[in-house]
């Protein structure tokens, strides 16, 4: 896997459906002095054959 911030219309995106998750959201976002990462997961093609030794 490999993480990386999501920016822009993605990161919007993805922060209106983690706020229909968790209510409060933006009141434990608002607690930090800065902007509050997203962190997007993608698998890298053909890692998984590589840790399994294929």
């Amino acid at each position: 896997m490999r993480g990386r911030a999501a920016t822009g219309g993605e990161r919007s995106r993805l922060w209106a459906r983690w706020r229909e998750i968790d209510a409060k959201l933006d009141a434990y976002a608002a607690l930090r002095s800065s902007e509050t990462a997203v962190v997007v997961l993608e698998s890298i093609p053909g890692a998984s054959e590589t840790l399994r030794g294929g």
